[in-house]
């Protein structure tokens, strides 16, 4: 095989020099799919093409101007993105109305605060936000104006409707009034998981069905009820969780599910195999729906020094709030 002479090669690599580096000159950067950019229209030889500019698909462009290996490549990954005109995005900027921007952005202001002035039941001084955006602010002035919303924004969340701290402080009051003896412990999470192990015989027996739960007779009645093989969604939001947990609350309650677990799960499993319950269920539910509530309970009973677990079980319905909006609020350590 001939080679090429050597001026021949000389003009080939020259050549495709000069492409390589009128494609990093070209005034470009990568887009997201269906967004548009503005760019130099070209011509095959990778020179300004003459007259108007054409509008032209981005990755032609890539393909016409690159002349490497890769522009095939590169096409199919950009076929989706476009260019646009310099003349279309000045026409697009024009057409924003500043002034009315700035008036909007007021209006806004005022709304947040507003909102935040609107009594919510049971939030003390929530009455007393002031409406007022002060009216020497220039509307000229963008960073004052934001600076009052942001000033209303953050008096706003601390009067939020999806801040329950007036309800623990509600809850609290209630139980201070009518029950001033009601101190329950707070227990670590090493000491639930204690708990658990002391009493994990009884859980077994409930697993097993040789002895009578509560909690197991409930979960029994809800998968009658339903038309499902298993648990749904809706089902479990529908669940009146107010029986199950009392005054523990629902974090403490988890973490006693979890060790039940760890404890029982392969004997869980396999009873859920010949038990319709505990398959409709599940092994995570029916630990912190039936099991978990049992060993509550009788945490409960101990604690409060009652003589049946009757008692405890009403007990748990009774001080369920305590556990919602007290309890759960004090960091598991």
């Amino acid at each position: 095989m001939s080679r090429a002479p050597p001026e021949e090669s000389k003009s080939k690599s020259a050549k495709a020099m000069h492409v390589t580096q009128r494609v990093l000159t070209i005034k470009k950067r990568r887009v997201g799919k269906g967004k548009r950019l503005v760019l130099d229209s070209l011509s095959s030889s990778g020179e300004r093409t003459t007259g108007k500019n054409k509008r032209v698909s981005k990755s032609s462009a890539y393909v016409v101007n690159l002349g490497i290996a890769n522009a095939i490549e590169e096409r199919n990954r950009l076929e989706n993105d476009v260019l646009i005109e310099k003349s279309e995005v000045d026409e697009l900027l024009n057409s924003i109305d500043v002034d009315q921007m700035k008036q909007n952005t007021r209006k806004l202001g005022r709304e947040i605060v507003k909102m935040g002035k609107r009594d919510v039941p049971g939030v003390p001084g929530i009455s007393n936000v002031s409406n007022d955006i002060p009216k020497a602010v220039p509307t000229d002035d963008m960073d004052s104006v934001f600076e009052e919303i942001r000033k209303s924004r953050d008096q706003l969340d601390k009067h939020s409707v999806y801040d329950d701290s007036w309800r623990r402080r509600e809850v609290e009051k209630k139980y201070a009034e009518k029950r001033p003896e009601f101190r329950p412990a707070v227990l670590s999470r090493q000491q639930l998981r204690d708990i658990v192990d002391e009493k994990i015989e009884v859980v077994k027996e409930i697993v097993e069905g040789r002895k009578k739960s509560h909690f197991y007779k409930l979960a029994k009645q809800y998968s009658r009820s339903s038309s499902k093989p298993f648990l749904t969604d809706l089902e479990l939001i529908n669940l009146p969780k107010q029986r199950y947990f009392g005054y523990f609350g629902v974090v403490r309650s988890y973490i006693i599910a979890k060790r039940i677990e760890e404890k029982l799960g392969m004997i869980i499993r396999s009873e859920s195999k010949e038990n319709k319950v505990i398959e409709f269920w599940g092994v995570n539910y029916y630990a912190l729906y039936v099991l978990t509530p049992e060993v509550i309970a009788r945490m409960v009973k101990q604690e409060m020094g009652f003589g049946t677990l009757h008692e405890a079980y009403e007990e748990m319905e009774k001080t369920n709030d305590y556990g919602l909006f007290v309890m759960d609020k004090v960091k598991l350590e």
